[in-house]
């Protein structure tokens, strides 16, 4: 993403506790450790990206997102199996807890594979996205609705729905207080939230793997649960398991349920920064030392990589096959494998 500096803004307050004093750790992201500057609350321990890009430009961004973030090694929409098999994970957690008399939301549905599995159990439906392009195969494809545009901007019913949907989206909003205010008056009385999101405290890869220039923060189930009984919302289940590729490679992420209650007991306090920084810098180090040849061929491709993105991707490929196959791993735009069934995790 080419947005020149002055797009980009700088974080004061974490969202989640209003503190303001921060530890940068750690300055890459993907693609190819792109320079981003990750930060740890050290009053709740989220992580924050600051500076990061103003909503403004990543309005622009995201009317063609799958264009401008993803490498050619993303199935293009033509293939809906790939959103399809992570539609059905997504759809078996959720199944225990739909009803035919729910209204159902998705903030940035995608190509709506998720709405279509769980229209045919639920009242209605309804999905928003930024990008025309997969609202549109999703409406043609699915016969579901879909209204275009950011959810910030977007006007939708208040005290409509019974659960509203971020999956893998949470992470990328620069407000989140603004969008759960919006979110509260949108739900009836006892609606609930799902989040599916990176998890924090289980990364996977290279750390820089976990850190994206788009994500403005990087959630744990402990902070996200603080976040949430800010506002009257409590966990009512959670699977932190994330997935095995069809590479066998092991994708952590977390699925997590919230609902409206009164009275919440076992107030969150988030995590002990101290614990997060090293647990992060030490893994950080640890697959450093473990695959520093890997790390070598990613540094010079990240030289190219700003310049002419195509050309790094191929000179990456060719330097895996050349001789580090065993590397590929480091990739994780994989397919993954269809459960049949959801299975509760503690």
């Amino acid at each position: 993403m080419n947005i020149p500096n002055h797009a980009y803004e700088c974080i004061t307050k974490c969202p989640i506790c209003d503190n303001s004093d921060f530890s940068n750790f750690y300055n890459y992201g993907a693609p190819f450790k792109k320079d981003v500057s990750n930060n740890i609350c050290k009053s709740c321990g989220l992580i924050i990206q600051s500076p990061r890009p103003t909503f403004e430009h990543l309005e622009t961004y995201y009317e063609g997102y799958s264009e401008l973030s993803q490498t050619k090694r993303i199935l293009k929409i033509e293939n809906e199996y790939f959103f399809m098999s992570i539609a059905k994970l997504r759809y078996n957690f959720l199944e225990p807890f739909l009803s035919d008399d729910m209204q159902v939301l998705d903030v940035g549905c995608g190509p709506g594979c998720l709405l279509s599995l769980i229209k045919g159990k639920v009242k209605s439906t309804l999905g928003v996205n930024p990008e025309a392009s997969y609202a549109s195969f999703g409406m043609q494809k699915y016969n579901i609705e879909i209204k275009v545009g950011m959810f910030e901007d977007v006007e939708l019913p208040e005290n409509s729905f019974d659960l509203i949907i971020f999956d893998h989206v949470f992470e990328h909003l620069n407000n989140p207080n603004e969008v759960l205010l919006k979110v509260t008056k949108l739900l009836k009385s006892n609606g609930k939230i799902f989040f599916s999101t990176p998890n924090a405290l289980k990364v996977h890869g290279f750390l820089w793997q976990n850190y994206f220039h788009d994500h403005a923060f990087t959630y744990s189930r402990n902070t996200l649960r603080r976040l949430l009984q800010k506002y009257g919302f409590d966990e009512i289940n959670f699977d932190t398991t994330g997935h095995v590729t069809y590479q066998k490679y092991h994708y952590p992420y977390m699925d997590l349920l919230f609902e409206r209650k009164s009275g919440i007991q076992n107030i969150c306090n988030g995590d002990n920064y101290i614990e997060v920084e090293q647990y992060l810098t030490s893994y950080a180090r640890d697959q450093t030392s473990k695959r520093k040849y890997v790390d070598w061929i990613i540094e010079k491709v990240r030289r190219i990589y700003p310049g002419n993105p195509t050309l790094a991707t191929l000179v990456y490929y060719f330097l895996i096959i050349a001789g580090f196959n065993w590397s590929k791993r480091i990739f994780n735009n994989t397919l993954p494998p269809e459960r049949d069934k959801y299975k509760s995790y503690d």
